[in-house]
């Protein structure tokens, strides 16, 4: 299990990245009661792939942002982290099964500037967006707008830059 926040200014809502075509990964990836399961088998150089290519099943589990403690964070990964060695018999216990089931998410993808500027991302990580709502904007530091973005999709936000200060490719 490799535990993760988010990068340098921004936010993640509390997911799981699992290879969902093994059911042992998704089972382990549910036990860990995260608002998203995400499909994601791992790209080559990652902890999970190289994991994966030797036979042993690996989940990264993806929550909060960085330089800060967060309970509301540490608990259910820690709560998680419990039950999966309670279910894999390494330790004894009750797994504790409350809680909401997680959106199974099959397809992820994030949007990037195309230009530096001061950016404001309206949704919060966790929030569904309709196809066509206007989700953030860039602006010059006079107020000018140079572009505005909208969901491409349905879809549930995962992660968003907290930091106005955007670089193109932001």
């Amino acid at each position: 299990v490799d535990v993760q926040t988010a990068d340098f200014g921004q936010l993640n809502t509390y997911f799981v990245r699992a290879d969902m075509t093994s059911l042992k990964q998704t089972l382990i990836a549910r036990l860990f009661r995260p608002d998203v399961v995400l499909h994601d088998p791992g790209e080559a150089g990652t902890l999970r792939r190289a994991a994966a290519e030797i036979g042993i099943q690996a989940i990264t589990v993806v929550a909060g942002g960085p330089h800060r403690f967060q309970q509301d964070v540490v608990f259910p990964v820690r709560s998680g982290l419990l039950d999966m060695l309670v279910h894999l018999e390494m330790q004894d216990g009750e797994i504790d099964s409350t809680g909401d089931s997680p959106v199974d998410c099959h397809i992820a993808y994030w949007l990037y500037t195309e230009q530096s500027g001061i950016l404001e991302v309206y949704p919060d990580v966790g929030d569904d967006v309709k196809h066509g709502t206007e989700i953030g904007r860039l602006t010059n530091v006079f107020g000018d707008i140079i572009s505005e973005y909208t969901a491409p999709e349905n879809g549930i936000v995962l992660s968003k830059s907290v930091n106005p200060v955007s670089q193109a490719g932001g």
